[in-house]
């Protein structure tokens, strides 16, 4: 497991709360769903509380059938055709019922691959409010969350990752994304538990 290290310094008040995909999609699908999802919800929770009005919540909104999707993303639904919109419907790219009051207070991007800088909403987001710091949170720690955190590592943004309340559906590539991948990033990169952030959160 890895450990929380200590925060560079306290996140700053422009610091914008990025939540990746804490959908039905990845909970109660069948074919996507995770209970990885459920556990890390208490903490996700807490820090959308702390600034509610800081919170961006990204969605994974699949084509309605695999024909329609681009390039080798066609090839993707086609493995998998029962999360297009066609066969599973569209509920199952909302927001988890527990998050969904307080996304009325900050923002919700979709996007139709990975990392959430591909919204050209979320991107108006980032224009607008000018943050320094990005904190992340959600799900999958291997494939979401690290697309738009790579991204954003690249764009010279401070990166916080909040170790337990980010998770995947493959434990063992959830740990070696933070212990393997992106502890080479350490001088970009800090890990602390929900706690710690938001004991340094002004």
């Amino acid at each position: 497991m890895t450990n929380s290290s200590p925060l560079h310094e306290p996140l700053p008040d422009d610091t914008l709360h990025v939540v990746v995909d804490m959908q039905q999609l990845f909970d109660s699908h069948p074919d996507w769903g995770s209970p990885a999802l459920r556990r890390i919800l208490p903490n996700v929770q807490r820090l959308v509380r702390h600034r509610p009005e800081r919170t961006v919540y990204s969605r994974f909104v699949p084509p309605h059938e695999a024909a329609e999707a681009l390039g080798r993303w066609r090839r993707y639904y086609e493995r998998w055709p029962g999360v297009c919109l066609a066969a599973c419907g569209e509920h199952y790219v909302e927001l988890l019922p527990e998050l969904q009051a307080e996304a009325e207070k900050g923002w919700i991007v979709d996007k139709p691959v990975y990392s959430a800088f591909q919204a050209p909403a979320f991107i108006e987001i980032l224009e607008t409010q000018r943050p320094s710091c990005l904190l992340f949170s959600g799900v999958e720690t291997d494939m979401c969350v690290l697309s738009t955190l790579l991204v954003g590592v690249d764009l010279g943004f401070r990166a916080v990752v909040a170790r337990d309340a980010v998770a995947s559906a493959r434990p063992e590539a959830h740990e070696a994304t933070l212990s393997v991948v992106l502890s080479r990033l350490d001088a970009q990169i800090e890990f602390a538990d929900t706690g710690t952030i938001l004991a340094n959160w002004r």
